[in-house]
């Protein structure tokens, strides 16, 4: 009464939130989506050319927002849930409230797929374009959101067992909540505080501390009933005065129930039958049995199929429909449909008049026609009880045949919210193969489409469960009796989850876990019994490379003779030759030749080198290389070792493999490919400018690099397109001829802003692993440029700029390089200190 809204005014979005909806993103507001969506519908009527007309929005009417299916068994996409909606509607109003929104059509494309679980499949789809970021999702939604519910006088949105929403779907709430001013939330949490919400912490701070204090947001703990309400409930449910209900009667309720709502209800309820029944039944005669034996006692009398009924629902969830349960049950009887249908909507009934399952309709307000009923417990202690007391086995079983109901469902396998469903189904059968599959296709399309590991991560902890000890929830690892009967195809699951993890943890910058996880990959594989059975060793293959990669980070220490690293490519080593396949073989050798070259044991590497000059071709396996680890790495190994003969003054030998490389394996690269161009080029360049013989440099880093690029598509770029111009001057300072004074002018001028003459961190890393980091480069561009002009001033501003590059970069590569990028620095900084010396 306090606001009086107006018919058409009010808008109630309510949703219950699902077990799985913490593993997907946008999971609870992918559902309200579809509400929206709902709405839009309404707004337009059923006149398809409405839906497509060029029009601009009309106000939205918003008027009794129907609930859609989300909570189905089969989770399917919206344009299967919404009652009265095709898909081709669905696109349609999407793409209306995009039009008014003005996304562009790539982010649309995107969303669609997301959000809707609808692929274009017609030349429409943009799956190769760059996905948006979370927080462009996030903005997306809200004004989707607000742009649905704008001419409503209040927006009421409903979240029970909130705690169980995601963390992307609560910043989406958060985004409402701080900028819009007719929306009421109410969320129902099992715990009042942030612990367990997967809340932005800053927002949880402003919510519980200047939100409360200007009255925007309320806790209220909803405890259990005193003994005033209970004596309260006793005389309306039982129909007596209150001098009338005995001390022992209230105590006895009061005890059993232990103030619960419901437990009390179900109690009083039980009484009022034994009255019905018995006309002599005085409420004195009360006896008090546990809750516990009251439920089993409800339980207990149904029949058998009523029971298995029952059953099924509660391993479905907390809510189901009739089909769901017909489908299951026909896999394991020998009925026909009719027969089952009929036995199971007689048992629905039956549950329903005892007071365990409450049907909802799901149909359109505006409609005649049915459209089926939805079933959920009426409390969640009558599925808590049903799913304790089926035996394990029971209901792995029965997890078992939903799992497989549902892949021989028409549902579309690419969405990722049915995905995870089954996930979760699969995971309770206890089928490690068909958890381990579905985790890894799913986070896989966290990382790759929605760039969000951290969801992964989730993902493959849960999968990695079935077989770790828990205590509490928390997850103790596993044990050496469980991975001594392991057998293969469940040790082959195992580590691909903990490399998928390890990945994971990598993209989500928790490097430390992600060393973790590569490394019980390892030690896995030493304790399993079954492990020198394996038959695809390469699923080990990723977990050398992860830690290879940690060590040459710095994230694992080891000893000043790098005893670890040896040991452990060696055993690489020994992997991929039992494999047998030579792109492993390449790859591993490649590892162990940079290793020794970066230890500065220039001998090992050569040898290394000389082992892999007699596996690898380039015409065979630079494509795959480039495939499998993004760039060709047995050929930047080849290309690096001409600077090694170098250092041992093999000068022949050295540029022997620079025109063998330049001729042999830079012309299988494929030319669009310039960053793997670079990579392998970039050594070349270093041995030929300490050869004299830049000019020849030059010329092919112009055809292998730089011609390249000026035929990319306008927009695109390369990770190292930041050193083509210092490397063209340097390749031009190097050479013996003459230089133009315009073109000195050009670099001087260049050279006057140290900004130009530091690179980022990431490609002075990369370069330093490729034997010199890009910052000596720029430092020896001032070098060499002061002894070539005669301006004091700007001589002064050279040597002061290329000392200061110098001196940073010698600390950097101090930490970060190998022997021979710290030789180069070196040498770059002691050239720059004599010319100080000599300006003295």
């Amino acid at each position: 009464r306090s606001f009086s809204p107006r018919k058409n005014r009010l808008v109630v979005i309510k949703h219950v939130s699902k077990e799985s909806d913490s593993l997907v993103p946008f999971g609870v507001f992918r559902s309200i989506l579809g509400k929206i969506l709902a709405s839009f519908q309404k707004s337009f009527g059923s006149d398809d050319r409405s839906l497509r007309s060029g029009s601009s929005l009309r106000s939205l009417s918003t008027h009794g927002l129907r609930s859609i299916a989300w909570e189905s068994l089969s989770g399917r996409s919206i344009s299967q849930s919404t009652q009265n909606l095709t898909e081709e509607d669905s696109i349609a109003i999407f793409h209306r409230i995009c039009e008014e929104l003005s996304m562009p059509t790539s982010f649309v494309d995107y969303a669609l797929r997301e959000l809707l679980g609808v692929d274009l499949i017609q030349g429409n789809s943009t799956s190769h374009s760059t996905p948006p970021s979370t927080e462009e999702m996030v903005s997306f939604l809200a004004k989707a959101f607000r742009l649905c519910t704008r001419d409503s006088k209040l927006v009421i949105l409903a979240l029970d067992d909130a705690h169980r929403a995601d963390e992307f779907s609560w910043k989406v709430i958060q985004e409402l909540f701080l900028h819009e001013k007719n929306i009421f939330f109410i969320g129902a949490v099992n715990n009042s505080s942030s612990t367990g919400l997967r809340v932005d912490p800053e927002f949880w701070a402003h919510l519980d501390g200047p939100c409360r204090a200007e009255r925007r947001f309320n806790v209220m703990k909803l405890g259990n009933l005193n003994r005033e309400d209970i004596t309260t409930m006793i005389m309306k449910t039982l129909g007596i005065r209150r001098k009338d209900v005995p001390d022992d009667v209230l105590d006895g309720v009061t005890i059993q129930s232990g103030g619960m709502p419901h437990f009390v209800n179900e109690i009083l309820e039980n009484v009022k039958k034994q009255m019905a029944a018995d006309d002599d039944f005085e409420i004195s005669d009360m006896t008090f049995d546990s809750f516990g034996d009251l439920i089993l006692q409800r339980l207990d009398a149904f029949d058998l199929h009523t029971r298995n009924v029952l059953n099924i629902g509660a391993v479905i969830g907390l809510s189901f429909t009739l089909d769901e349960l017909v489908a299951v049950e026909l896999r394991t009887s020998d009925g026909s449909k009719e027969a089952v249908q009929k036995l199971t909507e007689e048992a629905l009934e039956h549950a329903i008049e005892e007071g365990i399952l409450e049907s909802r309709e799901m149909s359109d307000e505006d409609s005649d026609e049915e459209e089926g009923c939805r079933y959920s417990f009426c409390h969640e202690v009558w599925r808590g009880t049903l799913l304790n007391l089926m035996l394990e086995g029971r209901k792995r079983d029965l997890h078992r045949i939903i799992a497989e109901t549902l892949e021989e469902t028409e549902i579309e396998m690419n969405d990722y919210m049915f995905q995870t469903k089954l996930f979760k189904h699969w995971v309770n059968s206890g089928n490690l193969v068909k958890s381990t599959n579905l985790a890894i296709k799913v986070g896989q399309h966290f990382e790759e489409r929605l760039g969000l590991p951290a969801q992964s991560i989730r993902i493959y902890t849960e999968a990695l469960d079935l077989l770790r000890e828990t205590e509490d929830g928390i997850s103790k690892g596993f044990s050496r009796d469980v991975l001594a009967m392991v057998n293969t195809e469940d040790l082959t699951c195992i580590i691909q989850l903990q490399v998928a993890l390890g990945k994971a943890l990598g993209m989500a910058q928790q490097t430390k876990e992600s060393v973790s996880a590569f490394q019980d990959a390892l030690k896995i594989t030493q304790i399993a019994k079954c492990s020198p059975q394996l038959k695809n060793r390469s699923i080990l293959f990723p977990v050398f490379d992860g830690l290879a990669s940690a060590v040459k980070d710095g994230q694992i220490k080891q000893d000043a003779s790098c005893r670890y690293e040896k040991a452990m490519l060696r055993r690489y080593m020994q992997e991929t030759r039992l494999h047998g396949d030579p792109i492993y073989i390449v790859h591993a050798l490649s590892l162990q030749a940079n290793m020794y070259a970066r230890l500065g044991e220039f001998d090992n590497a050569i040898e290394a080198q000389k082992a892999l000059s007699q596996v690898y071709n380039a015409e065979y396996f630079s494509l795959d290389l480039c495939d499998k680890y993004g760039s060709d790495i047995g050929a930047q190994c080849l290309a690096s070792s001409a600077m090694w003969h170098l250092q041992l003054e093999m000068t022949e030998e050295a540029l022997s493999i620079c025109r063998f490389v330049t001729s042999s394996i830079l012309p299988y690269v494929e030319r669009r490919n310039i960053h793997a161009s670079f990579m392998i080029l970039y050594p070349i360049l270093l041995v030929l400018m300490e050869c004299g013989h830049a000019a020849e440099g030059r010329e092919y880093f112009e055809t292998f690099v730089c011609e390249p690029f000026t035929e990319l598509p306008q927009g695109m770029s390369s990770f190292f397109f930041p050193l083509y111009d210092p490397i063209l001057m340097l390749l031009d300072l190097r050479d013996t001829e003459e230089i133009e004074r315009a073109v000195l002018e050009d670099y001087v001028e260049w050279a006057e802003e140290l900004d130009n003459l530091t690179f980022s961190e990431a490609i002075n890393a990369r370069t330093s692993e490729m034997g010199r980091s890009g910052n000596s480069l720029a430092a020896e561009i001032c070098c060499l440029l002061a002894q070539r002009i005669n301006n004091d001033a700007e001589q002064k501003m050279l040597i002061a700029h290329g000392k200061k590059v110098a001196c940073d970069d010698v600390e950097f590569v101090e930490e970060r390089g190998g022997a021979l990028a710290k030789q180069y620095s070196h040498s770059i900084q002691a050239s720059i200190e004599r010319m100080c010396d000599k300006a003295v």
